[in-house]
């Protein structure tokens, strides 16, 4: 299995500028959700997850990089 240095997943540069403004909406939402959802305790279980769909891109979803803490999460 591979690994990957957890300084490079959290010192993430923003992608405003190069995403939509409706993809940036939906990753500002989905951020707030997982910490929503962290802050009701409802994370307890190891399945648990959240998602998106990148408006406009019926291909693509948005979900936390599996090292993220759920109140960790940012839009970026």
């Amino acid at each position: 299995m591979a690994t990957q240095d957890i300084r490079t997943i959290r010192n993430v540069q923003s992608l405003k500028a190069n995403v939509s403004t409706d993809e940036w909406n939906a990753r500002i939402d989905l951020a707030a959700c997982y910490r929503l959802v962290r802050s009701n305790g409802w994370n307890m279980n190891i399945f648990n997850h959240v998602s998106a769909r990148v408006p406009g891109e019926p291909n693509y979803f948005l979900i936390k990089a599996h090292a993220l803490l759920w109140d960790e999460v940012t839009a970026s």
